[in-house]
């Protein structure tokens, strides 16, 4: 699969091409956050699964492979705990709701991401007083897509990687070096490098380091406290635009380019 609900997949190949962690810090769009590290400020991170009909795994399958992604995670050095399954929800997913939703999508799935894309991940970050927070996270798996049931199998690695951009990490590289990302080497190289590989499903150093940047001393990040009137955001939040802005109070809510997982 070429790849986030987030691109995948893990490492037991490393290229020497690329070997650096990226975070959201280095997203062309996140400029202005000025090098500060963008992540969470408690935990866990709590998701729950919405279950519809016609999802190609059932929702006790998904909410297993959903656990085992966040075991990857709590072998990190600095996210243990950062994560957690909290069950079921009988709400779709919305960014802008003020919850963490894993969801499969059956129909319309170009409003998210590309036909060939496995997952992606959509984020939603708050600036206020200059500090950059991630507030809202939703996994969306790609059911319009034809499985191959061996990658059925892997969907906990699909898990692992979104989880990653889950907590503020992004692909070290793109294939053509979009985003201001370095190129691709020939092998995939880490849990969240942007192409698939089954063998890769383990953290490298790199994903340990960006934990430790985003959460130094493995703890949530220290930063302004997400005001009520700020945790609200507009009916449009997830909107056909990268980027949408909403003005609230001095506060700024903005949903995050998606995190696409492609085969």
């Amino acid at each position: 699969m070429r790849i986030c609900v987030g691109a995948l997949v893990v490492c037991l190949l490393v290229s020497s091409s690329v070997s650096a962690y990226r975070t959201l810090t280095d997203e062309p769009e996140l400029a202005g956050a000025d090098g500060q590290a963008i992540g969470w400020t408690s935990w866990p991170i709590e998701l729950a699964v919405f279950e519809q009909a016609g999802d190609l795994v059932g929702g006790p399958e998904t909410y297993a492979a959903l656990e085992a992604g966040i075991a990857v995670w709590d072998q990190s050095a600095c996210a243990t705990g950062s994560l957690a399954a909290i069950g079921r929800t009988p709400s779709p997913a919305q960014l802008g709701d003020g919850r963490n939703t894993v969801q499969w999508v059956h129909e319309n799935w170009s409003r998210y991401g590309d036909r060939d894309a496995v997952a992606v991940t959509e984020t939603q970050y708050q600036i206020k007083a200059g500090r950059y927070t991630l507030i809202e996270a939703d996994i969306l798996l790609n059911g319009t897509l034809a499985w191959h049931p061996s990658m059925l199998q892997q969907l906990a690695g699909v898990f692992a990687h979104e989880l990653g951009h889950v907590l503020g990490i992004v692909h070290p590289c793109e294939p053509n070096g979009e985003n201001g990302a370095p190129r691709c080497g020939p092998q995939p190289m880490s849990l969240m490098h942007p192409l698939y590989d089954p063998r890769a499903f383990a953290l490298t150093g790199d994903d340990d380091e960006a934990t430790c940047f985003l959460y130094p001393g493995g703890q949530p990040r220290q930063g302004a406290e997400i005001e009520e009137a700020c945790a609200v955001a507009s009916p449009g939040a997830r909107a056909s635009q990268p980027i949408a802005a909403i003005a609230i109070f001095a506060c700024a809510l903005l949903t995050l380019r998606r995190r696409r997982s492609r085969r």
